[in-house]
């Protein structure tokens, strides 16, 4: 692929992404039309797939099938949590060597040498 041709491409999977028909693609690049229209159709079929969103009775359906598979059991749902790094705050004295030769001042980190 040159240059030329992969600017096209980024510009018509935009335009797709942003609701425009292959055919309008096509149509703004008919000297490419042969290249493109295998690419675009795949692009279009993985945008489709990620617009998926069931019906509330499949959901109701797929939960009760759940609980019969359980023994009847409902499922615990679990919160979601932020990933780790989001949890941790940095002290300010983190990163650097104090004095004692630990790197900072939150206990959990300090090396306790009379223990």
């Amino acid at each position: 692929m040159n240059e030329k041709f992969e600017e096209i491409l980024d510009k018509c999977i935009d335009s797709i992404n942003k609701g425009e028909s292959i055919d309008e693609c096509l149509a703004s690049h008919p000297e490419h039309a042969g290249e493109l229209l295998p690419l675009l159709k795949t692009v279009a079929s993985a945008h489709k797939a990620t617009q998926f969103t069931p019906s509330v009775e499949k959901k109701q359906a797929a939960r009760q099938q759940l609980i019969a598979a359980m023994g009847g059991v409902e499922p615990v749902y679990i919160e979601k949590r932020p990933l780790l790094g989001q949890h941790i705050r940095q002290d300010k004295g983190m990163g650097k060597r104090n004095g004692n030769g630990d790197y900072g001042t939150n206990s959990s980190f300090r090396h306790n040498a009379t223990a």
